[in-house]
């Protein structure tokens, strides 16, 4: 199972980490090469965009929404990407973002095959 990425999409508390570092156990002890990324502050403006979303109350829900999804396209074309094309199974950490996790999907559509929730 490589080329393959595993998205876990949910609110902070709902057992994503749990189930993320069991899953990674569990394929690591089976051979498979595992990278795991989080969805904000895995990629170099991820920090940053993490940075401001922990100091900075000011920032209106749009423009939050906005670097999130920013975030994501970088941390797909710098981290996942990468990943993938090296034969690493990726499991990608996300917070709820509705729509956008079905663009992220239909954006990596093609380059591999893609372990979903549907």
């Amino acid at each position: 199972m490589t080329n393959k990425l595993i998205s876990f999409e949910g609110v902070d508390g709902s057992g994503k980490t749990t189930l993320i570092n069991e899953l990674k156990t569990f394929f690591e002890n089976k051979g498979y090469q595992i990278k795991v990324f989080q969805g904000l502050g895995s990629s170099i403006i991820g920090k940053e965009i993490r940075n401001l979303f922990l100091h900075q109350s000011k920032i209106c829900p749009k423009t939050k929404y906005l670097l999130s999804l920013a975030n994501m396209m970088q941390t797909q074309d710098e981290l996942i990407i990468p990943a993938l094309l090296s034969g690493y199974l990726v499991i990608v950490d996300l917070k709820p973002v509705g729509k956008t996790k079905h663009q992220f999907k239909k954006a990596l559509q093609g380059c591999f095959e893609l372990v979903c929730d549907e």
